[in-house]
């Protein structure tokens, strides 16, 4: 069997990326994520399908839009 690497995705609830030290926020101190950023990956840019909490939690997790009717 091949080797598939594991994935952890953190996803925060109305965070904004920008308070966080290492997005350069002076006032915010952050050393875990900081952490995960510098040794992971961290997204730059990012698409909300939409703006309520659970319905674009789960558009992520499936990857499809939520139903709109």
């Amino acid at each position: 069997m091949a080797h598939r690497p594991n994935f952890v995705v953190i996803m925060t609830d109305q965070h904004s990326a920008h308070f966080m030290g290492c997005s350069g926020h002076d006032l915010i101190w952050t050393p875990n994520l900081d952490r995960l950023a510098v040794e992971g990956i961290q997204f730059t840019s990012a698409y909300c399908p939409y703006p309520l909490s659970t319905p674009s939690r789960m558009g992520f997790h499936d990857g499809d839009l939520p139903d709109q009717s």
